[in-house]
């Protein structure tokens, strides 16, 4: 009796965005395979499935932010091809984005201080969620990005994702410390007036002070998580413009710096009393008991249970890992 043996293929293929950029973080699936299988993109777009049949299959291709793609292909030979998939952003996810507190724009900024196009912004996410991956691929793109683009919010966001992930990140982590330093040097009065000797740098400097400022505050968010900082965060913290301490808890907290705990306190106690429940809420990002004590002495009713309820499922997800 002759026996008859089924030619199993390897298929590949590569995806990419309509301008040509390659596509980290695609799923790829053969829903009608039995049983359906996945992959993902790697960083520069590529996907493959190994031990397909001969003959027709269908493609999916998914990416949040991107209109899925579909395509038939037919496999023949022992290595097939398929055509390249090109995706584009998905026009309703971008009307999503607008209409809450957007991060991207669908209209190309004029000027350093507007949103990114979304088109960017949706592209740059997928590459760095590849870089945190560890696809030194991925990496190297958001380096080429980061030196092409124009926005002060874009280029602090892809900063934020090199640092650490380059072989050197000096010149990076200094133009964005540099940034971040402004909104510290120069707290807003209680009425979120800026003062005449910020309004007097930003006419040495030819900036406009209010977007400028913004764009600081920006920085100093992104900064706030790499133990570099930790000397500006100290000092913002005596500064006395509560978004600023804020900003400077959660960023110690997310480096669990907990001997800034002392310091926090004593800023805490300087803040208004209306503004101390708030201020205190950015404890939240140490995630430790000692972090937690401090922020209940300054938490009462909703405020108190909504922390409570917030650590407790913080806790939950760290268990289930």
């Amino acid at each position: 009796m002759m026996l008859v043996l089924a030619v199993l293929v390897t298929v590949s293929g590569v995806v990419a965005a309509d301008d040509g950029s390659p596509l980290p973080g695609v799923t790829v699936t053969l829903p009608n395979a039995t049983p359906s299988r996945t992959t993902v993109t790697d960083a520069n777009g590529r996907y493959s499935f190994v031990g397909l049949s001969e003959g027709t299959h269908d493609l999916r291709y998914e990416l949040e932010g991107l209109e899925p793609g579909e395509q038939r292909f037919t496999a023949t030979e022992a290595r097939t091809t398929v055509p390249a998939q090109q995706m584009v952003v998905d026009i309703t996810y971008v009307v999503t984005l607008s209409c809450g507190s957007s991060p991207c724009s669908t209209e190309r900024p004029v000027t350093a201080y507007e949103l990114p196009l979304c088109d960017d912004y949706v592209l740059h996410t997928a590459w760095i969620e590849a870089a945190q991956s560890a696809d030194r691929s991925a990496v190297a793109i958001l380096q080429r990005r980061y030196s092409e683009t124009t926005t002060f919010r874009e280029r602090h966001r892809l900063a934020g994702a090199l640092l650490g992930r380059v072989a050197d990140d000096r010149e990076i982590w200094e133009a964005l410390y540099a940034a971040a330093e402004t909104c510290v040097l120069f707290p807003r009065g209680e009425e979120g007036e800026h003062s005449a000797a910020y309004h007097a740098w930003a006419a040495q400097h030819g900036v406009a002070a209010d977007e400028h400022w913004w764009m600081s505050y920006d920085a100093l968010g992104i900064a706030s998580s790499d133990p570099r900082s930790r000397t500006l965060l100290l000092k913002a913290l005596g500064t006395g413009e509560d978004g600023i301490i804020a900003a400077a808890i959660a960023g110690l907290g997310e480096q669990h710096y907990e001997e800034s705990l002392p310091a926090i306190e004593k800023a805490i106690l300087r803040a208004p009393e209306e503004s101390r429940a708030w201020v205190a809420t950015a404890l939240f990002w140490f995630g430790t008991v000692r972090a937690d004590v401090l922020a209940l002495q300054y938490l009462e009713g909703t405020d108190r249970d909504e922390y409570l309820a917030a650590r407790a499922e913080r806790n939950a997800d760290t268990l289930a890992r």
